[in-house]
């Protein structure tokens, strides 16, 4: 029984409440958003960002980078690309928890090895070192995040109306939001 519930009241069973398809939805949408917005932010070219399910791969949805062909000039150059790709593989996860704080996706480990492989490559000889910077790059996705979280939001909601956005329209989606918010508002009287 039931703490407070008396022997003439039938107690209810337990139910696991789990989050709607709707929201579910707007949660992937919110953190391919956070992929997405960190690229844009960072420098990084991406063909297109989409929440549409692909059926051979499993994902639920991505960000479908450009290939880049360049050459790092030296291993400096190197490291700090090895750096913002972090920053773009944590943005999603920390799009995401800040959307639905209570929301745990298993494509959260995609993106947590990746970012583990990357910094592999950063400090091939040091487990502290890596963890080091892992930390100080999840708190740098974080604080990009806060930074451009109407941004995020902007184009989570383009997402959620359209599936699918190229570089172009997300680069459009982020200026209309920026405008749009930089509009004063009517006053009341």
């Amino acid at each position: 029984m039931r703490k407070g519930a008396t022997k003439t009241q039938k107690t209810q069973p337990m139910t696991l409440h789990l989050p709607s398809a709707s929201r579910a939805r707007e949660a992937l949408a919110h953190h391919e958003a956070g992929h997405a917005v960190a690229a844009l932010v960072t420098g990084g070219r991406f063909e297109y960002v989409t929440i549409k399910p692909d059926e051979k791969s499993g994902n639920l949805g991505h960000v479908w980078f450009a290939p880049d062909d360049s050459v790092a000039k030296d291993r400096e150059e190197e490291k700090e690309r090895l750096r913002t790709d972090i920053v773009i593989d944590y943005a999603g996860v920390a799009a995401e928890t800040r959307y639905a704080p209570d929301r745990r996706m298993p494509q959260f480990q995609d993106d947590f090895e990746l970012a583990k492989q990357r910094a592999l490559r950063l400090h091939p000889r040091s487990a502290r070192q890596r963890q080091a910077t892992l930390g100080r790059l999840w708190r740098r996705a974080q604080r990009l995040v806060d930074r451009e979280s109407r941004a995020i939001t902007a184009v989570a909601n383009a997402l959620l109306a359209r599936e699918t956005l190229s570089y172009d329209e997300v680069e459009l989606v982020i200026t209309q939001a920026i405008h749009e918010a930089s509009r004063p508002r009517a006053v009341r009287r």
